[in-house]
């Protein structure tokens, strides 16, 4: 009983959140009808493999988001630089030997696991990037994979996502909408954990 209330009241507080940037999401499509055709559906619902850009008359405006949105990613995470660094809290403990091997050890491993193509970590970082140039956000969401033997890395359409800051303005947290079928949705939750009518 408390699952389901608390449930509902996580309902509620997205169905706030929703209703508090409708503007923003006109402003959205807008800006996708002209610059990024393949993320409209702020306002209205679009049919996969529907055609977008009927009302496209010159690709200058596409070209030129793909290319800055090329840069920023270039400029982030050069080709054949380490995508992340590990550093200890306190620089001094850098110094002992043991910590600065085990730091280096660990670090080369987090490489690997970024850099796994299973991961998609640059699939899903570039189309961030393109969502960051147009819409000015973007959100990746990062899970384990099928299998649980890999990370995976998805970049989420800004219509399915809820950030959620705190106070200072710093991320506290991310809503996410997914629409799953019924065998999506009873591998990804278990059969004891659906409704009665997805069980039907």
């Amino acid at each position: 009983m408390a699952e389901s209330a608390r449930a509902r009241k996580q309902l509620e507080r997205f169905r706030a959140q929703q209703a508090g940037r409708g503007v923003w999401e006109s402003h959205w499509d807008d800006l996708a009808r002209v610059m990024l055709p393949r993320r409209l559906g702020f306002t209205s619902a679009v049919a996969p493999g529907e055609k977008r850009t009927n009302d496209l008359y010159d690709g200058t405006p596409m070209q030129a988001a793909v290319g800055l949105a090329n840069a920023i990613g270039g400029m982030l995470r050069p080709d054949g630089e380490k995508i992340a660094y590990i550093k200890a809290a306190d620089d001094a403990d850098e110094r002992i030997g043991e910590a600065k091997d085990w730091l280096a050890e660990k670090e080369e491993q987090l490489d690997d696991v970024l850099k796994d193509p299973k991961a998609r970590l640059r699939q899903a970082t570039g189309e961030c990037d393109l969502d960051l140039v147009v819409f000015g956000t973007g959100c990746i969401f990062e899970g384990e994979g099928r299998g649980l033997d890999h990370l995976m890395f998805q970049s989420v359409h800004l219509k399915d996502a809820y950030p959620m800051f705190d106070a200072e303005g710093a991320p506290a947290g991310l809503r996410r909408r997914r629409k799953l079928t019924v065998a999506q949705a009873v591998e990804e939750f278990g059969l004891g954990n659906v409704s009665e009518e997805v069980r039907r």
